[in-house]
């Protein structure tokens, strides 16, 4: 072994956030499922169960995706694969007191009754799911591991590593900024470690442990944390003695503590639940003797957002054979797509082909572009998926110093054109907005804050294309 070996994250993909919006007067909301996207409820986790149109989101499991969380504010559930994910958080706080707290429900654990030489299936770690939140504080949920099979007499690790762990969730949660405001996602599900190797000459250490639910602040109330992602599966054909193995569960998000309310409580979230490691393997061997080759051979497939407002879609081929057209496909949830292009192929090529369109965009949400290739016959292949972040390319804050700040603070920006900010804010800890005047120069605003109040604010960038929050301190 001569690198590390590392498929955390990329199995099923978690569940987004809830869209920004609802309140304590539509908590309660007890439906395990939505349309996505929705203001009620979280996105579900990827599984190996497709999504029902119309029923992408709220509380109730997809399998091994966990439930996203509903309004109002509370935690995604854990995905999972050998163990279950833990269940998300309830909110707890005085506003929303006497309403239920319908948080994201854990996703189920497959363990040995999925997992056998006689059943022969092996699985991805799902994906966790998305928190509610109306602030626009919580992040999307962490995704499942991925497959890793190896096949050796013999594995000398020489100390690389080899991992497929769950994705955990991020928090903006920290000693200085304090509250995140908002029900947080779920972590992911570790993968799936198949080891076929008859001795270890230098044993690696081996990771398939479940992902970290989000964290939430303390600010003036306590929201529901995420629930932790499931351990995975290490399967080897000998004994695993000399193995350093990992497949924990991950832990629950725990709520801020040393602050007002917070008290370093998870508030009923809970943890993975642990993986498996497990011997006598049985790799599966194919005794088939016949070739099938893809009439294309995919070179590369790129998106990019390339500036005022226009994704760039660009791909080339070494190789084609009977090939009648690609398709490319649009989406903004990942789930349901449309049609975007059709461009004519070469038909039948040994040298390589280039091919390039651009999309027009008028959105800040994430997009997904499919590439899809049509054989003369009319089967149809997919090459693959790319996701592009227009707000995040085009309005992207990237410095803002200084930070704690005192009379003034200037914010760079990486944008085409500083015009585009629109408005801007400072919203304290309790949701009081304040206007500050500022000069727009070149890739940069410099805002006089002298007779800003000393405290924690969300500074909101208002642009022709969505809202941005950036957190800063006022000395």
């Amino acid at each position: 072994q001569n690198a590390n070996i590392n498929a955390s994250e990329k199995g099923f993909r978690g569940g987004q956030k809830s869209t920004a919006g609802g309140d304590c007067f539509r908590s309660g909301q007890n439906n395990f499922y939505f349309s996505y996207p929705v203001v009620d409820g979280g996105q579900k986790g990827e599984s190996i169960s497709n999504f029902i149109v119309g029923k992408e989101s709220g509380r109730g499991k997809n399998s091994i995706g966990g439930g996203g969380g509903n309004n109002h504010n509370t935690g995604g559930g854990g995905g999972g694969n050998f163990g279950a994910g833990g269940r998300g958080g309830d909110r707890k706080d005085g506003s929303c007191s006497g309403w239920p707290n319908p948080f994201g429900l854990p996703s189920i654990g497959l363990g040995t009754t999925y997992y056998s030489n006689a059943i022969n299936r092996i699985y991805l770690g799902g994906g966790g799911g998305g928190g509610q939140q109306n602030n626009g504080f919580s992040f999307d949920a962490g995704n499942g591991g991925g497959i890793i099979i190896i096949k050796t007499p013999t594995l000398n690790s020489n100390s690389y590593s080899i991992k497929s762990n769950g994705g955990s969730v991020s928090s903006y949660y920290t000693n200085i900024f304090g509250d995140n405001g908002d029900g947080n996602s779920a972590g992911g599900a570790a993968g799936t470690i198949l080891l076929d190797v008859q001795s270890y000459t230098v044993a690696a250490p081996v990771e398939a442990f479940g992902g970290k639910g989000g964290d939430t602040g303390y600010q003036n109330n306590n929201y529901g944390t995420g629930g932790g992602g499931g351990g995975g599966l290490i399967w080897t054909s000998g004994s695993s003695g000399t193995l350093s193995t990992n497949v924990t569960g991950g832990n629950a998000g725990i709520s801020g503590s040393g602050g007002a309310n917070g008290s370093g409580t998870n508030w009923n979230a809970s943890n993975g639940s642990a993986g498996a490691v497990l011997n006598n393997l049985v790799m599966p061997i194919s005794n088939s003797t016949s070739t099938c080759a893809l009439p294309v051979e995919l070179l590369f497939f790129n998106a990019k957002y390339t500036g005022r407002y226009s994704v760039g879609l660009t791909w080339s081929t070494v190789k084609e054979e009977n090939n009648a057209y690609f398709t490319l496909e649009k989406s903004t949830d990942g789930i349901h797509y449309t049609s975007l292009n059709r461009t004519l192929a070469m038909g039948s090529n040994t040298s390589v082909s280039h091919y390039e369109f651009t999309d027009h965009v008028h959105t800040a949400e994430i997009l997904y572009y499919k590439l899809l290739q049509t054989d003369i016959d009319g089967t149809t292949t997919s090459l693959g998926i790319r996701v592009v972040y227009p707000e995040k390319d085009a309005h992207s804050i990237t410095t803002a110093y200084p930070n704690p700040f005192s009379e003034s603070i200037s914010v760079v920006i990486s944008i085409d054109d500083v015009d585009a900010i629109q408005q801007a804010y400072f919203i304290n800890t309790v949701g009081e907005s304040f206007y500050v005047s500022f000069e727009r120069k070149a890739n940069e605003l410099l805002f006089h804050t002298a007779n800003l109040p000393s405290g924690v604010y969300s500074l909101m960038l208002q642009h022709s294309t969505g809202v941005q929050y950036f957190k800063m301190v006022k000395n």
